[in-house]
């Protein structure tokens, strides 16, 4: 189980985008087992919502389109005690919370990180759930 980064959807969304070929790699690697949470959606939405994109971005990005049929699953709170998981994981790490949500999720599931930020990659390694 791949759990998405804000940086690899927009790495992969993006041809002129520095991580786009690497972005695509790691997506066509996965396809079946990406994940994302709620809140991670949420940022990568924002630029669509602000160009008037957002129902075409959202068929891309739920497999309802056929060309790329991405298929990522969405997550919200994965587990009974999932606040409490995400402060804990926030606070062992420093991180910022958007990235702190797809370290806990990755955590909480048992899955792997797939970013292209590094404080995030860092945090992902020390806990063993970086992708490679």
């Amino acid at each position: 189980m791949l759990i998405l980064d804000n940086s690899v959807l927009v790495g992969y969304s993006k041809p002129t985008d520095a991580h786009h070929a690497q972005a695509v790699s790691i997506i066509a690697a996965h396809l079946g087992s990406l994940v994302i949470h709620s809140l991670t959606l949420a940022e990568y939405m924002v630029h669509p919502v602000r160009l008037g994109t957002v129902d075409e971005h959202w068929a891309w990005l739920t497999g309802s389109l056929d060309d790329d049929n991405l298929q990522i699953r969405v997550v919200d709170a994965p587990g009974e005690r999932w606040p409490i998981h995400l402060a804990r994981v926030r606070t062992m790490t420093s991180l910022k919370m958007p990235d702190a949500v797809v370290l806990a999720t990755a955590l909480a599931l048992g899955g792997h990180v797939a970013s292209f930020d590094e404080g995030l990659r860092t945090a992902a390694r020390r806990h063993g759930a970086l992708l490679h």
